[in-house]
C-alpha cells in the first residue's frame, strides 16, 4: 500500500472519530494527521513499478566488458548471467558465455563458454526457462538458413544440457533471431518473415503440447521499423523491446507497452525515455520483480557493445 493511501485511511479514521468512536476537533483532527503522516512508514516492496528507471549502470565482473559482450540473460535468483559474446573471435563467430556470483550485489566471475551448445558458428542470443533447464538461442549452423532458433535441455542446473535441436513449427528460410519466453510458455522471436510490417517484427508461437505452434505476428507492437529483443515481465502483462521508429532519441530505442491479461493485446508502446541514447539500446532480460532491467548498450553507433543494469528506485 502506497504511503498516501495509508494516510488518507489513517486520516479517515480520525476524522470519523478515532479509533474509540469520539468526535474531535478540526484542529485536532489537523495535528493528528500531521502526525500519521510523519510516522507512517510503509515497506512498499523492492521498488516503485510506477518509477522511472535510473541510469544504466555497466554490469560488474572480471572481464565482462573485455570484447563485444551482449544479449545478457539470467536465471531467477540473478546469480547466473548468460551472455553472447565475440570476445575469442572477433573475425567470425558469436559464442554463448555463462559468469556467476555469490549475490546480486556482487561483480560476476570471470566468464566461461557454454561448451555444450557452441559450435563452430554463431550462437548467440540466449533464453532461458523460469527452470533453468531450457536454454533456447539463435545459430546460424549447419542445416539452417538464415538465423534458426535452437533448444537444448537438461536435467539438473548442475548438469551440461544436451546437442541443440531447431524448434519445430518455429523456423523459416528467412532470420529468426532472439527468442525470449512468456508466462504462459510461448516462445517469442523477431523475424523477417513474410506476414509482418517491415523489416525485422516480433512473433509470438503460442504452447502446445510437446513444442510451438507456428508464430503470428504482434501487430500492435511492430512498425515499419525493426523490432527486436521482446523482453516481457514475469506474469506477462510487460513487455520491453527494442526499435529503430521514428520519434526516438536515435538508432534502436527501448519501449515499453503493457496488457490487461496474458490473452489482451498489447497497449501502443511508449519509448522508455530514461534508458535512450544516440546508441543502440536493446532490452534482454527482466528480474522477477519487475525492479531491474539488463540491456545491452552500443559504442560509436555499434562497433561494439557492453550489459547494463537498470534499477527502479525504492
Amino acid at each position: 500500500m502506497h504511503r498516501l493511501l495509508l494516510a488518507l485511511l489513517v486520516f479517515g479514521s480520525i476524522a470519523c472519530g478515532g479509533v474509540d468512536g469520539s468526535l474531535g476537533s478540526s484542529d485536532a483532527t489537523d495535528e493528528s494527521f500531521d502526525a500519521a503522516m510523519e510516522e507512517v512508514v510503509v515497506d512498499a516492496g523492492p521498488c516503485d513499478l510506477h518509477e522511472p528507471f535510473g541510469a544504466p549502470v555497466a554490469l560488474a565482473g572480471d572481464g565482462l566488458v573485455s570484447g563485444f559482450d551482449y544479449a545478457p540473460t539470467l536465471t531467477a535468483d540473478e546469480l547466473t548471467l548468460l551472455f553472447s559474446s565475440l570476445r575469442d573471435d572477433a573475425s567470425t563467430y558469436a559464442h554463448i558465455y555463462a559468469a556467476s556470483r555469490p549475490s546480486v550485489a556482487s561483480p560476476f566471475s570471470a566468464p566461461a563458454p557454454i561448451t555444450a551448445v557452441n559450435g563452430p558458428t554463431n550462437d548467440s542470443d540466449p533464453a532461458l526457462s523460469a527452470d533453468g533447464l531450457t536454454l533456447y538461442f539463435q545459430s546460424d549452423r549447419a542445416g539452417g538458413t538464415m538465423g534458426d532458433i535452437y533448444v537444448a535441455t537438461r536435467a539438473a542446473l548442475v548438469n551440461a544440457f544436451g546437442t541443440p535441436a531447431p524448434v519445430a513449427n518455429v523456423n523459416t528460410a528467412d532470420d529468426e533471431t532472439q527468442p525470449a519466453l512468456d508466462a504462459d510458455g510461448s516462445l517469442w522471436l523477431s523475424s523477417t518473415r513474410d506476414g509482418g510490417a517491415g523489416g525485422y517484427d516480433l512473433y509470438r508461437a503460442p504452447s502446445s503440447a510437446g513444442g510451438f505452434e507456428t508464430p503470428v505476428a504482434v501487430t500492435e507492437l511492430n512498425s515499419p521499423g525493426d523490432e527486436w529483443s521482446a523482453t516481457l515481465s514475469s506474469d506477462g502483462l510487460t513487455i520491453f523491446f527494442s526499435s529503430n521508429r521514428g520519434g526516438g532519441a536515435g538508432a534502436y530505442d527501448i519501449y515499453v507497452a503493457t496488457r490487461a491479461s496474458v490473452g489482451a493485446s498489447f497497449s501502443a508502446p511508449t519509448n522508455v525515455t530514461e534508458l535512450n541514447t544516440p546508441e543502440n539500446e536493446l532490452p534482454h532480460w527482466l528480474s522477477v520483480d519487475g525492479c531491474r532491467l539488463y540491456l545491452e548498450r552500443s559504442q560509436n553507433q555499434g562497433s561494439s557493445y557492453e550489459m547494463y543494469v537498470a534499477t527502479r528506485p525504492k
